[in-house]
């Protein structure tokens, strides 16, 4: 569920079910959306393959590391070959084990200005799982945002919210 401020800032919805072999399809669209310094938004419950599309996402960029969960460490930050995008750092965050609480003096969450200030050194994608965690500090800042839905263990059932639609 999108909060109301996402409703409104990305009022475009485009509804996809896909099957696994069909993720890099997905992520190559995602790369053509991506911009530098965008914000990709990606829900879903555990276990609802987030990590999963955001590795293959990684692949898509030239990402030769295996891209693991930053659950515990917060983020993970990748640097990557020269591509068309121009974005040149990919930072895979998850929110999961946050709280809205968890913020810095000035009263902003911690781990959303130290993502904005790494992003402001260079050309960067962030692609944030469990963005909803923290959704005051960061969902004006979401460019785009991902809902993966429950369904059968052959396909997943996509929400894409955007300005911009997904040429799948």
């Amino acid at each position: 569920m999108l909060s109301p401020f996402l409703e409104s800032k990305l009022p475009s919805q485009q509804t996809f079910t896909l099957t696994e072999s069909q993720l890099p399809s997905l992520a190559e669209a995602l790369v053509q959306v991506a911009q530098p310094n965008s914000i990709i938004s990606i829900e879903g419950g555990l276990g609802a393959g987030k990590t999963t599309l955001i590795r293959t996402i990684g692949q898509a960029l030239g990402i030769q590391t295996r891209m693991t969960s930053p659950t515990y460490v917060y983020f993970n930050q990748y640097t990557l070959p020269a591509n068309p995008t121009g974005i040149t750092q990919v930072l895979h965050v998850d929110f999961y084990r946050l709280s809205e609480k968890e913020t810095t003096s000035g009263g902003n969450n911690w781990l959303v200005e130290e993502l904005l200030e790494l992003q402001a050194q260079v050309p960067t994608l962030i692609l944030a799982e469990w963005a909803s965690v923290v959704a005051e500090a960061f969902q004006p800042l979401i460019s785009h945002h991902l809902q993966i839905k429950e369904s059968t263990e052959e396909s997943r059932e996509y929400d894409w919210f955007s300005h911009q639609r997904l040429a799948l």
